[in-house]
């Protein structure tokens, strides 16, 4: 299984506030690291991305200690940027419910025997956006 960082080199992230001394944190492939007390110094601090390796993140606030997933969240830098995502979502989602709502109807109707290639069209699609949004 491929694990995608949510993170890459050149994005902005801010190290979170609430993290403690000593614990463990993870990344999505199951990866961790210790915040440790050299590390605190940075906690609320905003960072650019300037490596990923298979733990997490070197920051170019301190290219020496490597920053899981948990420990990081994303920088918004311009209010748009939060929209957008925003509006993307609430589009995708307005979308995959369309296609159910049409994948019913189509069962309903038996379009997957009277045209399957249309059918597997609409399956297909579905599948396309619902892993995008999951």
């Amino acid at each position: 299984m491929i694990v995608k960082f949510k993170f890459n080199v050149g994005d902005e992230v801010m190290v979170k506030n609430d993290l403690v001394v000593g614990e463990t944190y993870y990344s999505p492939n199951g990866k961790s690291d210790v915040f440790t007390f050299k590390m605190e110094k940075f906690a609320g601090e905003i960072a650019t991305v300037i490596e990923v390796n298979e733990v997490g993140y070197r920051l170019d606030i301190d290219p020496i200690h490597t920053y899981t997933e948990e420990m990081l969240e994303p920088v918004y830098t311009h209010e748009n940027d939060f929209n957008k995502d925003y509006a993307t979502m609430v589009f995708l989602n307005s979308r995959l419910e369309f296609l159910r709502r049409k994948i019913d109807k189509a069962l309903d109707n038996k379009m997957f025997e009277k045209n399957p290639k249309e059918f597997k069209k609409l399956v297909d699609e579905y599948k396309y956006l619902y892993d995008k949004v999951n």
